[in-house]
Parts: C-alpha cells; sequence; structure tokens
C-alpha cells in the first residue's frame, strides 16, 4: 500500500510537469509582476525549503520527503495548478506571470526532489531544461539545491488565499453534500462578511466562477429573504447555492429519508448493545470503545443528514 501511494505521487509529479509544459510558450516565460497566488505559492516554498533544509541537517530524511510529499501534491499541484487555470485563459500579463511561477517552482521541486526520487526529476528537468534559463547545467544532478532566501514571504498573500481556498472547499462540499455533478453550473449568493471580504471577493469572483463553475453571482440584497439554499460559512461571510432548480427535490428528500432511516436502524443496534450490562462488562475493552466510536460517527452523520433534510422542507 505505501508503494502503491508513492507511485500514486510520481504520477501526481509527472502529471503537473505535463500540465507545464503543456502551457509554456518556446524558451523561457517573460519576468513580469506575480499576482496574489504566484506570491502565495513562492511565500509556501520558502517555508518548504527551510523545513527541508532542516531535516536534513539533522538526518530525518523522512521527515524531509513528508514535507515534500504535503507541499508538492497539497499545495502546489492540488491548488496552485488550479489557481493558475483561470490566468492561463485571462489576460497576456496574468498568464505570463503564471507561467513563469509555475516554472519556476516546479524547477525547484525537482531541485529539492532529486535526491528522494532521482529518476523522475532528472527525466523531467531533461523535458523543463529548453524553458529554463540559458546556461542551466543539462544535469539535474549537477545543479544546487535552492535556498529559501530565493522566495519572498508574503503573509498578506498566504492570508488571501487560505479565504480563498475556504471559499472554494465550502462551495465543493456543497456540491458533494447534494449530489450536485461537478459538471453542473451553480449560481451562488452571499450577506454578510466585512469591507475586506468584499474586497477580496470582488478580486477573485472571476476565479470562483472557473473553479467553482459559477454561473450567476451576486450579493444578497439587505433584508432579502434567504433563498432554499445550500450554505457555507467563512468567518463571518455567509455564502448560499439555491438548491431549486439545481436538485429534484423530491428525489433529494426520498433518498435523505432513506439515509436517515438506515442511521436510526444502526443506533438503535448500537444503543441495545451499550446498554446491555454483559456487553459492556464483558466485550474486551477495544471492542467497547469501537462500537462507542461507531455510534458517535452515525451520530455525526445523522445531524448532518437532518440539516439536509431540514434545509430543503
Amino acid at each position: 500500500a505505501r508503494c502503491e501511494g508513492y507511485k500514486n505521487f510520481c504520477n501526481k509529479l509527472w502529471n503537473a510537469a505535463r500540465f507545464v509544459l503543456m502551457n509554456l510558450a518556446d524558451g523561457a516565460p517573460p519576468a513580469v509582476a506575480p499576482d496574489i497566488a504566484d506570491r502565495w505559492i513562492a511565500h509556501e516554498l520558502h517555508g518548504v525549503i527551510g523545513a527541508v533544509e532542516q531535516h536534513i541537517a539533522d538526518y530525518r530524511f523522512d521527515l524531509a520527503a513528508q514535507a515534500l510529499y504535503a507541499f508538492v501534491w497539497n499545495e502546489y499541484c492540488d491548488w496552485y495548478v488550479e489557481l493558475c487555470k483561470p490566468a492561463l485563459q485571462g489576460e497576456p500579463a496574468a498568464r505570463a506571470a503564471a507561467q513563469a511561477q509555475l516554472l519556476t517552482v516546479l524547477d525547484a521541486i525537482l531541485r529539492l526532489m532529486h535526491p528522494i526520487t532521482p529518476f523522475i526529476t532528472e527525466e523531467i528537468h531533461a523535458a523543463l531544461r529548453p524553458h529554463l534559463p540559458a546556461g542551466t547545467p543539462e544535469l539535474l544532478l549537477t545543479r544546487t539545491m535552492p535556498q529559501a532566501a530565493e522566495f519572498a514571504t508574503d503573509p498578506e498573500a498566504a492570508a488571501e488565499i487560505a479565504w480563498l481556498k475556504q471559499v472554494l472547499s465550502g462551495l465543493r462540499r456543497i456540491r458533494s453534500e447534494n449530489n450536485v455533478a461537478p459538471s453542473r453550473s451553480i449560481a451562488l449568493t452571499w450577506r454578510g462578511g466585512d469591507a475586506l471580504d468584499a474586497e477580496r471577493l470582488a478580486r477573485h469572483l472571476p476565479a470562483i466562477r472557473v473553479l467553482a463553475r459559477v454561473e450567476q453571482a451576486e450579493a444578497l440584497a439587505d433584508g432579502a429573504e434567504e433563498p432554499l439554499a445550500a450554505p457555507a460559512l467563512v468567518g463571518g461571510l455567509k455564502l448560499l447555492v439555491p438548491l431549486a432548480g439545481l436538485i429534484d427535490l423530491d428525489a433529494e428528500r426520498a433518498r435523505l429519508d432513506r439515509e436517515l432511516a438506515k442511521l436510526e436502524a444502526e443506533l438503535a443496534k448500537c444503543a441495545k448493545k451499550l446498554g446491555t450490562d454483559s456487553f459492556v462488562n464483558a466485550a474486551p475493552a477495544a471492542v467497547v470503545a469501537q462500537e462507542r466510536q461507531r455510534q458517535a460517527d452515525f451520530l455525526a452523520r445523522q445531524a448532518e443528514l437532518s440539516a439536509q433534510r431540514a434545509r430543503i422542507g
């Protein structure tokens, strides 16, 4: 299972490199001022380089590998590559900035990963080299490790992208909980939040439209009644995805009722077991603990589904 997981990681790195190469023009991208996502990934890279350097100095190669795994998979592949997609489809300056940062960070990743995964990193480096600055050595093996000082820290960009990730994660959770296919467009409305939320929404709404497949987006007027909608909270900002026309309400009610009935039956079984002295006192402690955990999981799921059921009446 461990080998399978790391094979998947290598596939993830390979596919990210293919994506970068597909979106680069001939030669190195021009130098352009980075946007907020470009500044954020540089901030994250600064932190991971420092962590890897410290782990290697401490001979904790396992922790160095874990730090790189988390950064490459979660931050670069899952978030930064996604956040770049609207820029790559946008204005020339935004496209050039995204191209340059995709390349710069991938190059740093290859150098950081090379002591751990030398074969795949050398292969990717060979494909990437025509886009790197003139004079870049032919072999990745002969290059130096990146230094944290090469990448600026930017807490402001980090805070803003953390906010954007919360918004996108909230909208994806709504889709998942309500069985809305990723291919279907949704409407989005919101209320609350402060001036900073309003500023960030205005700045990132084009990206939110693309990444969350939002077709219509508008603030809810003061005093207006909220539509039948699934909510997501981001601090004081309340995001609402109207469900009317998006799902078959009758079918969804029936599905939720069936799920809740199943949970009621499972909870009854748990209550019967845990209410029996012969089970609680005679069964191994691990078995009793497992049953209590099952009960807690069922109760949490019941609360979640009951909230969904209440929303659609």
